[in-house]
C-alpha cells in the first residue's frame, strides 16, 4: 500500500467529523483565480508580472525561484499557498480566513504565493512538496527550505496563530532540530520532528528519529513510543481495508482499553470511532465516541464537542435517551469552550447551530431558537442561518 495514505484516511475521518459542524455556511463570494494570464504570455509565466493585492494580501507574482530571492533580500520566510478555484475548503479559507484582518496583518511578514496546481507549473510543486490536500500551505525559510506544512481548512483565528507560530520559528523543522540537539534524549520533541518530517515527505528523517525513539524506550511506556503503538494500530487497520481483508479492530480495542495516556485514548477512540462509521456500524461509532469524550482536551472541545454533538444529533432517530444527553450535554459544553476560548466566530456560530438542532431534538424549542439567534447574531450574512432561524420561529409560534 502507498504509506502516505494512512494519514490521509485519518484525516478524513477527522474533516468528515469537524466538516458536520459547517453546515451551515453559505453564500461565500465565487474564488476567483490569483494567477490570472496576461494577454500572450503563456499562464505559466503570468506570476512573473508583479505583485496584485487581492483581499487586502499581497502576493508575490514570480515563480518559486523568484519569491525564494525576494525573501533573502527582504529576510522573510515564504508561505506557499495552494487554493484550487474546484475546492469547497479552499473558497473556505480564502472568503473566511485569508480575508481576516489579523490574518493579512500576518502575512505581511511573508513572502506569500498563490499556486494554482491545475497548471503545468503549479502541478509540479504540488509534486515537488508531497501536497496531498487542498487547501494546502507549504512554508520556506528565506534559503528556501522547507519548513512546515498546514493542510486543511483553518479558522481565521486558528491560522493568525500558526502564521505567527512559524514566522517566530517555532515547532519548525529548524527549531526542532536544534531542539534535538540541545537535549538528544527528548523522546516527545524527536516525535513531533518525526511528524513533521513525515507531512513533509522525508521518509529518511522520519525513520530516523522513530528508530530513535524507540531504541532509547524499549519498554514502550513513552507518550511518543505509545502514539507509534496507535499509529502501527491504524496502518494494520488500513492495510486491510485497502487489500480487501476483513478489518480486525479488537487489536486496537484491547489497546486502548489498558492505555494510560489520555491525549492517545482520545486519538485511539476518535479514530476507533471514525473506522465503525465507516464500516456501516454506527452504534458502535456512537460507544467509541463517548469513550473519547472521556479524555478530550479543553482545547479541542470547540471542534471536537460540537461536531461529535452534530453526528449524534444526525442519528437522532437511532439514538436512547442517554445517548441524546449526551449529544446536548457536549453540544453546551462546545459552546461554552468556544466562547471561553475567544474562538473565532464562524466555530462560535457553528457550536450553536448545533446546540440549537440539540435543543430542538430533545423537545426544547425556546432553547433552541435562543441558541440559533445567538449564531444568527455571530454571523449575520449567512443567508442560510437565517432562514433556519425563521422556519424554526415559525415552528414554535
Amino acid at each position: 500500500m502507498d504509506h502516505r495514505s494512512l494519514p490521509i484516511l485519518i484525516s478524513t475521518v477527522m474533516v468528515g467529523l469537524i466538516g458536520a459542524t459547517a453546515s451551515f455556511a453559505a453564500g461565500q463570494p465565487r474564488w476567483q483565480p490569483m494567477l490570472e494570464a496576461v494577454p500572450g504570455v503563456p499562464q505559466q509565466q503570468a506570476a512573473a508580472k508583479g505583485t496584485q493585492r487581492v483581499l487586502g494580501v499581497k502576493w508575490f507574482r514570480g515563480d518559486l525561484e523568484a519569491s525564494i530571492a525576494s525573501a533573502k533580500q527582504a529576510n522573510q520566510p515564504i508561505a506557499v499557498h495552494f487554493l484550487p478555484e474546484w475546492s469547497e475548503w479552499s473558497k473556505h479559507m480564502v472568503a473566511k480566513s485569508i480575508a481576516d484582518e489579523g490574518v493579512r496583518m500576518e502575512m505581511k511578514h511573508f513572502v506569500a504565493l498563490n499556486i494554482d496546481p491545475q497548471i503545468e507549473s503549479g502541478a509540479a510543486l504540488v509534486k515537488r512538496f508531497g501536497v496531498r490536500t487542498f487547501p494546502s500551505i507549504v512554508f520556506l525559510n528565506a534559503d528556501g527550505q522547507i519548513e512546515d506544512l498546514l493542510a486543511g481548512y483553518i479558522p481565521p483565528r486558528a491560522y493568525q496563530r500558526e502564521l505567527n507560530r512559524i514566522r517566530n520559528d517555532k515547532g519548525t523543522v529548524s527549531d526542532l532540530r536544534r531542539r534535538s540537539v540541545v537535549d538528544p534524549m527528548d523522546l516527545q520533541v524527536r516525535h513531533e520532528l518525526a511528524q513533521k518530517l513525515w507531512d513533509l515527505g522525508d521518509d529518511a528523517g522520519f525513520r530516523e528519529n522513530m528508530e530513535f525513539i524507540k531504541a532509547n524506550d524499549p519498554a514502550g511506556i513513552s507518550l511518543p513510543m505509545r502514539r507509534i503503538t496507535l499509529w502501527n494500530h491504524q496502518e494494520d487497520i488500513f492495510g486491510c481495508r485497502s487489500n480487501g481483508g476483513k478489518v480486525d479492530l479488537e487489536p486496537l480495542v484491547i489497546f486502548l482499553a489498558s492505555e494510560k495516556h489520555d491525549a492517545v485514548r482520545y486519538e485511539g477512540f476518535t479514530y476507533l470511532a471514525g473506522v465503525y462509521q465507516q464500516l456501516g456500524q454506527p452504534k458502535e461509532s456512537r460507544d467509541a465516541y463517548r469513550e473519547a469524550a472521556k479524555f478530550v482536551s479543553d482545547i479541542d472541545l470547540p471542534t471536537w464537542g460540537s461536531a461529535v454533538a452534530g453526528v449524534f444529533e444526525n442519528q437522532k432517530e437511532q439514538l436512547s435517551k442517554a445517548e441524546k444527553s449526551f449529544a446536548l450535554k457536549f453540544a453546551r459544553k462546545a459552546a461554552s469552550a468556544a466562547k471561553r476560548l475567544d474562538e473565532d466566530l464562524i466555530v462560535r456560530a457553528e457550536c450553536q447551530v448545533i446546540l440549537a438542532k440539540c435543543y430542538a431534538m430533545m423537545g426544547k424549542k425556546e432553547l433552541a431558537l435562543k441558541a440559533l439567534q445567538i449564531a444568527a447574531d455571530l454571523q449575520p450574512e449567512e443567508v442560510e442561518l437565517a432562514k433556519e432561524l425563521e422556519a424554526l420561529r415559525i415552528q414554535i409560534s
